[in-house]
């Protein structure tokens, strides 16, 4: 009833009690100046800091269970810029010409709703070089969110507002700038490192009217300096966010010199992080994709996949700095897996998976992972990396979608790229997982890009394996090197893609041979039609020799006496990969890979 309202309409809000006057009484009640609800009320006497408690009335900090209001007529509106303490309400309601500011260091999280009356003025999250502020809310509000770019670099967006005006990122004043692209997966294509042929799944969205939620963006200020793009239009994404996503299989050939098979190219789609916070990569409903997660930081790419496997092997492993919390509108990479038919499915980012994440954008997390080895490719202060690891079971030797990365080449084909490769040198691995190894000795192939003519140096970033040793196998040099955390091999090389030079080999002898003895045994020429020369140098007067597929069979076996070079002829086996395994009269054993064409 009008007569229960003894307050005066007229009078400030901030003159009305806390709890009394005007609790949704009368002809008042109800409205942003008229009513007050028993809560928290920004006065803002002090500053702007929300962690103050004199900017409040009652002159409390609120907590996650507390309603706020932020009204109009205020000398200061709350800037929230504590990097340590997340700023929390329950439900917020933000006046006509009030405002809230989340910092480029802030972070809040409102866990009821916010109602914002000011619209996209009202909710502001800042961005700029030092990082972006983050907010997680429960409803889709109005607000405004800014992105810091870095200038002539290329960058993986997603939105974090429904209806951002494409024009925010490609007209600056009377500039157009065309380099706004999505990625459509169902066009054929295939590429070799920044060559891409067929018809490329790039896609210009210049000219179009908003930017589209549905996948993510490709976006470089070509020639233009750094810059912070403020993006209003819709509101901010809450729910739970499913991707639509599509493996197409292609028709066309794969040329040009490229190895790869056709599965390698197909199925990769574009998507992002759409909330005002970092995701939890491990959160995520993969339904019908890989587990591995792909990002672009404008020099090389970025990877992490999520653990499988029992505990300790359920660690997710990280490359270049790829980590399992993706930042706010940050665009990302992922691939649909392979059922050998052109199918749709979808993957989805739960409103859980939100989180306030200090770290550094991919920053590693430092959790030990057992079984696994790192190495990286270094030239001029520039590094590219991968892993080869193990598990009890779950993995194979071919390509794995819980478990395994491929490799991705950076967009500068002048820079040196390092992975592993199936035995049939056909797939290419940043993050490769294998079973246990069972055998006495196995060898795994690995690959380099090098974009110039030079020196590179392969450096060893940790070995967790236990009871097995590693070497490095230069096959051109026939040189090991045996890899423990730290190890450095420097060699020179022509430009390419180099799928003979280098391999792994793993030996579960640990102090069966030395250095010195596998330097002393020489194949050559390697490979062969299938005759070849073998030389035991100054190491033993007798020893045998079994010849070795793949798979185990024996197809060759003999005895040798004297320091002497011996011939040896299986000219009837297939053509492939076999392994030498010379047993010396002390029972050590030394085993080499050999091809025969």
């Amino acid at each position: 009833s009008p007569a229960l309202d003894t307050g005066n309409p007229a009078d400030a809000f901030t003159n009305e009690p806390v709890s009394g006057g005007r609790i949704n009484q009368g002809a008042y009640g109800n409205t942003a100046q008229a009513s007050k609800s028993v809560g928290l009320y920004w006065d803002g006497s002090t500053n702007i800091d929300w962690q103050t408690t004199t900017n409040w009335t009652p002159e409390q900090i609120p907590t996650s269970t507390d309603d706020i209001i932020i009204p109009d007529g205020m000398p200061n509106y709350p800037v929230i810029d504590d990097g340590t303490t997340t700023a929390v309400c329950n439900n917020m309601t933000i006046a006509a010409n009030a405002s809230v500011t989340i910092a480029t260091n802030g972070q809040m999280t409102v866990s009821g709703s916010i109602t914002n009356n000011r619209g996209a003025a009202g909710l502001i999250v800042k961005s700029d070089a030092t990082g972006t502020g983050s907010l997680i809310v429960n409803n889709a509000v109005a607000a405004t969110t800014e992105r810091f770019v870095t200038g002539n670099q290329w960058h993986l967006m997603f939105p974090t507002l429904s209806t951002i005006p494409t024009s925010t990122y490609t007209t600056e004043g009377s500039d157009i700038n065309n380099n706004f692209y999505s990625y459509n997966e169902p066009n054929e294509d295939y590429w070799n490192t920044t060559t891409i042929y067929g018809t490329t799944g790039w896609t210009s969205e210049v000219g179009a009217g908003n930017i589209r939620t549905d996948k993510g963006y490709l976006f470089n200020r070509y020639n233009m300096g750094d810059n912070t793009f403020v993006q209003t239009g819709g509101n901010l994404e809450a729910s739970d966010k499913v991707f639509n996503v599509s493996y197409t299989v292609s028709s066309i050939a794969i040329g040009n010199g490229v190895t790869q098979t056709r599965d390698y190219f197909d199925g990769w789609n574009l998507a992002g992080n759409p909330y005002t916070s970092t995701i939890d990569w491990d959160s995520v409903t993969y339904n019908g994709i890989e587990n591995g997660v792909y990002f672009y930081d404008g020099a090389n790419y970025q990877y992490y996949v999520t653990g499988g496997g029992t505990t300790p092997w359920d660690v997710g492993i990280t490359l270049n700095g790829g980590a399992r919390y993706i930042p706010s509108g940050q665009g990302f990479m992922v691939k649909v897996i392979n059922t050998g038919l052109t199918h749709n499915t979808t993957f989805t980012i739960p409103a859980a998976a939100k989180v306030h994440n200090a770290q550094s954008y991919w920053k590693n997390i430092n959790t030990e992972v057992p079984d696994m080895i790192k190495l990286s490719i270094e030239k001029d202060g520039f590094t590219d990396e991968t892993v080869i690891r193990t598990i009890p079971s779950g993995a194979t030797k071919e390509h794995d979608a819980k478990y395994d990365a491929y490799k991705m080449f950076a967009w500068d084909n002048t820079k040196p790229q390092i992975f592993s490769l199936t035995d049939d040198l056909t797939t290419y691995h940043a993050v490769n997982t294998l079973p246990e190894i069972t055998d006495i000795n196995d060898v795994i192939p690995l690959g380099i890009y090098i974009g110039e003519e030079g020196e590179y140096t392969i450096n060893t970033i940790k070995n967790s394996f236990e009871n097995i040793d590693i070497y490095l196998h230069d096959i051109a040099k026939d040189i090991y090197t045996k890899l423990v955390d730290n190890t450095s091999y420097t060699f020179s090389s022509t430009a390419g893609t180099i799928n003979n030079r280098f391999e792994l080999v793993f030996e579960k002898t640990i102090s069966n041979i030395n250095n010195t003895d596998k330097n002393n045994v020489l194949l050559f020429p390697n490979p062969n039609k299938g005759s070849f020369y073998l030389s035991v140098n100054n190491i033993t007067d007798n020893y045998r020799v079994e010849i070795i597929t793949v798979t185990g069979q024996v197809v060759y076996r003999n005895k040798f006496f004297g320091k002497v070079t011996n011939e040896i002829k299986i000219n009837t086996v297939s053509n492939g990969i076999y392994f030498v395994k010379i047993i010396l009269d002390n029972n050590k054993t030394i085993t080499k890979k050999i091809v025969i064409e």
